[in-house]
């Protein structure tokens, strides 16, 4: 922020009681303001590596489960959102699924 020079103010006869300043805001993105992150890749991850990537990355997890067929997926992270290599802020939240197995008889 600038505050207007004397010369910019004029001559002003009298007591000076209000000063209006207007000025344009400046054009800022989040970048600007914050550093961002790539969300990590967390597919075929463990509920509990999937947790510990994503808390030394400072993002929130939210955890839900998915059926799955497959036992390669079970007890691992079969999406999240945001997608890997997304930026986001600190501190976003980040969803989860863990894959449960549908038993079929």
């Amino acid at each position: 922020m600038t505050f207007p020079t004397i010369e910019q103010l004029g001559s002003v006869s009298g007591d000076l009681s209000v000063i209006n300043l207007d000025f344009a805001p400046q054009e800022t993105s989040i970048t600007d303001v914050q550093e961002t992150t790539p969300t990590p890749d967390l597919i075929g991850y463990t509920e509990i590596m999937a947790i510990r990537r994503l808390e030394a990355a400072n993002l929130i997890v939210e955890i839900n489960y998915k059926a799955v067929k497959s036992s390669e997926e079970e007890n691992r992270v079969v999406f999240h959102h945001p997608p890997a290599g997304e930026l986001v802020l600190p501190m976003s939240v980040v969803n989860i699924a863990i894959g449960k197995l549908i038993k079929t008889t």
